[in-house]
């Protein structure tokens, strides 16, 4: 007999929710499941799949994501964090057209600026990109976690770019001292020449 079997629907859910923010995931997933057997709800699949992309089960996350939005199309959630899976699993495109989907949707307006944000910034509009995330964090009073995710982003694009820009930098560089040497070494070539030409006089 499982502990379960004189719990209701709700009871287990919330149950698998416990687990969960006690970072038992291996519970969480098994009490969900148990939930789904019952009754398929959106938000079962919805927090399955954030459980498994907790554990690094990214393919398994976006196609029980996936499920959840055809049960349920306006979980605007849903739908941002499949963009995330998608942007994990390196699937900018696919990430990219649900980026655009949020934008034109009746998504809440935090959820459509970091759509927004992040559009740009895959557009490499860098700067305004940042500032799109940025008024969806201060919009967003409802998901702090997810606040913390964008945060994430923001910090490793503003990294990437600085690395970048150093980069560029040192390249153009090594671009004008190799040109420098290129140039030097010319000119040893004609001071050599005219040496030997001298010596040859002599």
């Amino acid at each position: 007999m499982k502990f379960t079997d004189n719990l209701n629907l709700d009871e287990i859910f919330h149950c698998a929710l416990s687990a969960s923010e006690q970072g038992d995931h291996a519970q969480a997933i098994i009490l969900l499941k148990e939930c789904i057997q019952k009754e398929e709800r959106a938000v079962y699949y919805y927090m399955l799949a954030a459980e498994h992309a907790e554990i690094g089960l990214y393919q398994y996350a976006i196609e029980e994501m996936k499920i959840a939005l055809e049960k349920d199309p306006n979980l605007w959630i849903a739908k941002f964090q499949l963009s995330l899976l998608y942007l994990t699993t390196s699937e900018i495109e696919e990430a990219a057209t649900v980026w655009l989907e949020l934008k034109e949707s009746n998504a809440t307006d935090y959820l459509k600026l970091f759509a927004e944000g992040l559009l740009l910034l895959q557009e490499e509009n860098i700067s305004l990109g940042i500032e799109k995330l940025e008024l969806g964090i201060e919009a967003n009073n409802e998901n702090k976690p997810l606040n913390g995710d964008i945060e994430n982003i923001i910090q490793t694009v503003t990294e990437n770019n600085i690395r970048e820009e150093q980069q560029n930098l040192k390249d153009e560089s090594e671009v004008l001292l190799e040109s420098k040497l290129n140039k030097d070494s010319a000119i040893n070539k004609i001071f050599i020449s005219k040496y030997q030409q001298d010596s040859n006089e002599n």
